[in-house]
C-alpha cells in the first residue's frame, strides 16, 4: 500500500470538497441576488398600493406571492449557509495529511515488529488483519493475473459524511487501484 498514492487521492478528494464549497458560496451570491431582486419587486407592489390607496385582492394576492418567494429563498439561503459553515469549520487537508502519516507510521510499526512469542505473532497478525479488513474494500484478479484493489477510508464524523460528502455507504470513500 503506497501512502503516497492514498495521500494524492485524499488531495483530490479535498480539491472536490473546496470546489463544492466555492459553488456553494456562488449560489448563495444567487440566492441573496434573487432576494433582493424580491425585495425591490415588493417596495414596488406596496409604493402602487399606496399610491393608488388600494387595499383590494389582487393587492393581497401578490404580497402572499412575494411571501411565499421571500420564505422559500429564505429557507434555501440558510441550507446553504448552514453547510457553508461545516465547510468552513473544518481543515480538511490537514486532516487528511494527518490521516495518512498515522496510517503510514501504522503500517511501519507492523512492518518493522519482531515478536518474540507465539502470543506477540499472534497480536501483530490479528492487528495486520484489522489493518487489511478496515482499509481493502475489494480485491479481484482478472485472466491476465493483473491485481486490482479498492482501498477505502471511513469518515468516522456521520454528521460530515451525510452533510458534506453524500455518501450513501456511511461515509465511506473507495478508490480502486
Amino acid at each position: 500500500m503506497n501512502p503516497d498514492f492514498l495521500l494524492a487521492q485524499a488531495n483530490d478528494l479535498v480539491k472536490q470538497l473546496q470546489q463544492r464549497y466555492e459553488h456553494l458560496q456562488k449560489d448563495r451570491g444567487q440566492i441573496l441576488e434573487e432576494l433582493e431582486k424580491e425585495f425591490v419587486k415588493r417596495q414596488q407592489v406596496i409604493t402602487e398600493a399606496r399610491k393608488k390607496m388600494r387595499a383590494d385582492a389582487d393587492f393581497d394576492e401578490q404580497m402572499r406571492e412575494l411571501n411565499k418567494v421571500k420564505e422559500r429563498l429564505k429557507h434555501r439561503l440558510a441550507t446553504l449557509e448552514q453547510e457553508i459553515d461545516t465547510y468552513a469549520g473544518l481543515d480538511w487537508e490537514e486532516k487528511v495529511k494527518e490521516y495518512v502519516r498515522d496510517l503510514q507510521a501504522g503500517t511501519e510499526e507492523l512492518n518493522n515488529a519482531i515478536p518474540k512469542t507465539p502470543e506477540e505473532q499472534h497480536r501483530v497478525f490479528v492487528m495486520k488483519k484489522q489493518l487489511v479488513d478496515e482499509l481493502v474494500f475489494e480485491a479481484m484478479i482478472d485472466g491476465k493475473r493483473d491485481i486490482q484493489v479498492e482501498f477505502r477510508a471511513k469518515i468516522m464524523d456521520l454528521a460530515v459524511s451525510k452533510q458534506l460528502l453524500d455518501f450513501p455507504n456511511n461515509g465511506e470513500i473507495v478508490i480502486r487501484l
